[in-house]
């Protein structure tokens, strides 16, 4: 066994190198034969369907069908999409790792978080959400990347970041909460907190959410489906239950009345005003004048309001109460509107059964990656290396996205908290990084002392 080690300290720089980079491409192998030929469940059916007959809508953003559609064109299959993911994943994980000296421990590692619970498991299901983190994380890595290594960012590798944030922010409707700060990072204009740089990036988010509507439909060709009326319908249903007045416009029955007051509302989603318990909200709502409507029960009902909202996002986060926890999809397969779905592989039963087990894990309540970005935010708070303003970016930038949850989130799902999660463990082996090299700046006193804040959120959301 000695003579073993003895043997492996032999090996140089370059033989770890190219064991880390075969390792990712194991990784990338395993999981795709553990996941094939991938899987898609409710919203990503909607858009595969989409593929299928070439007409799209807006509802879901549809850049991401689209690139899936070009996928069917050039080879013939929609079950690439799921290996795109996974590879795509890996490559940003080996981007990152490459920073730390290439030894067995960082091997180990790579393999830790490139086969984690809360990340690997979701790279089989083709989400919006899942594009949205890996592209974000490469995109991130690049320019790390650079910066570690004292390098301009060229050409090439500046075509290639600006790819990724392009598909990044119109993947998902609230993405540029996300990609703002980092399209402002790749032209080294994030190094000071107490400047002009956070308020262009809210500058950029606002402007990018506004000529949205324009990209999607008269660019991209979809469909207007009126998907903002789920945030109206959802914040009226939900200030309607906690007043107990009816502020939904429309003509309706003594019955859908009572349920519409009592029933309807979930903290969870607005689905049952379109979907489940209460359809005929969607199909009889008076639309002609929805806009005053909403924002006049806003001002009118603040406290309800806030009790609402307040409310839903603390179920997204599972941060106080009995929240319901993490449960692992009954996933679909791609091809499964015309075939037969084949049987997903014999491994993949085994551990499915496993991850059923952990859905109340503590790393499947988003409220402690919302803690450790803030904790991440006060390390790198000043940003007096490049490092700190790397990973100060990730976390301003992670941190904005969850919280744009709070005002704009209709529904709690764990798998939208999926790209803050891959960027606060991108942040963290970034700070390692600079660690191993030499180049971290000291942690103050004072930053070490306000740790507790977040470590105060972790101990509150596992009491109660």
């Amino acid at each position: 066994m000695i003579g073993t080690f003895a043997g492996t300290r032999r090996l140089s720089e370059r033989d770890w190198q190219e064991i880390l980079r075969v390792t990712a491409v194991i990784g990338v192998l395993l999981q795709a034969a553990l996941y094939y030929p991938g899987f898609i469940y409710f919203d990503s059916f909607q858009q595969f369907y989409e593929t299928q007959t070439g007409h799209y809508d807006d509802w879901h953003p549809p850049i991401m069908t689209l690139f899936w559609r070009l996928q069917v064109i050039l080879f013939g299959t929609a079950n690439l999409f799921f290996a795109l993911q996974i590879g795509a994943y890996w490559l940003g994980l080996h981007i990152l790792f490459r920073q730390w000296p290439a030894r067995w421990w960082t091997v180990l590692a790579q393999l830790a978080l490139g086969f984690a619970p809360f990340t690997a498991q979701f790279l089989g299901n083709v989400w919006k959400d899942i594009g949205l983190g890996v592209c974000a994380m490469i995109a991130c890595g690049l320019i790390m990347d650079a910066r570690f290594n004292g390098k301009t960012i060229s050409f090439r590798r500046g075509l290639m970041i600006a790819l990724l944030l392009f598909y990044a922010t119109f993947v998902r409707h609230n993405a540029a909460f996300l990609t703002a700060p980092f399209i402002l990072l790749a032209f080294s204009k994030w190094n000071r907190m107490l400047s002009w740089q956070p308020l262009a990036a809210l500058a950029l988010c606002a402007f990018i959410i506004g000529i949205t509507p324009f990209m999607n439909r008269q660019i991209l060709g979809a469909e207007n489906s009126h998907v903002d009326r789920s945030l109206k319908i959802y914040d009226l249903g939900g200030i309607s239950h906690f007043t107990q007045i009816n502020l939904l416009p429309g003509t309706w029955t003594e019955d859908e009345n009572n349920k519409i007051l009592n029933s309807c509302y979930e903290t969870k989603d607005w689905n049952n005003y379109r979907f489940n318990a209460c359809p005929y909200v969607w199909e009889k709502l008076d639309v002609s004048n929805l806009n005053q409507v909403w924002l006049s029960a806003i001002v009118s009902h603040p406290f309800a309001y806030a009790y609402h909202r307040f409310g839903s996002f603390n179920n997204f986060m599972r941060f106080i109460g009995p929240q319901w926890g993490y449960l692992y999809y009954e996933q679909q397969v791609p091809g499964y509107v015309t075939d037969k779905p084949p049987n997903p592989a014999p491994l993949y039963s085994a551990i499915a059964g496993i991850l059923k087990s952990m859905h109340s894990y503590i790393f499947f309540m988003p409220y402690f990656w919302f803690s450790l970005l803030l904790a991440q935010f006060i390390l790198t708070t000043p940003m007096t290396d490049k490092s700190r303003q790397v990973v100060n970016c990730i976390s301003i930038a992670s941190l904005t996205y969850l919280l744009s949850f709070l005002p704009f989130g209709v529904a709690s799902d764990f798998r939208y908290a999926f790209p803050a999660i891959v960027l606060c463990c991108s942040g963290f082996v970034i700070l390692i990084a600079a660690h191993l090299k030499g180049t971290a700046t000291p942690y103050t006193r004072l930053q070490k002392g306000l740790l507790a804040i977040p470590a105060t959120l972790i101990t509150i959301g596992v009491i109660f």
